[in-house]
């Protein structure tokens, strides 16, 4: 047992729970470590652009509803760096999810 694990998506289930369909289906518990840095130039209307540069990633998988998905399936680097876009908006006030959900159109443009 590691202490770093825990029940990120609150479903009583460790790590994070991945609804898995196909061949074998069902849910797959898994730990991720990532390290990842940003570079970007901050615009003069506030955000800051930029990209996600991910140097490292692992993925575990710590447990399975069924023993047909128990497998740590290889992963490999996104070589499309046109999805690794960062902006960074700066807000004023107290926002929590509900709150940034319904002003997603405001706070993100579009």
């Amino acid at each position: 047992s590691d202490a770093r694990v825990f029940d990120q998506d609150g479903d009583g289930q460790p790590g994070v729970t991945v609804t898995v369909s196909g061949l074998a289906s069902g849910e797959v518990y898994v730990v991720q470590w990532q390290r990842a840095w940003y570079q970007g130039q901050l615009t003069e209307s506030g955000p800051l652009v930029g990209e996600n540069h991910a140097e490292a990633s692992t993925q575990k998988t710590i447990g399975a509803s069924t023993s047909l998905l128990m497998m740590n399936v290889p992963s490999r680097p996104d070589t499309d760096r046109t999805d690794d876009v960062v902006r960074l908006i700066p807000l004023t006030g107290e926002y929590d999810c509900d709150r940034l959900v319904s002003e997603a159109t405001t706070v993100f443009g579009g």
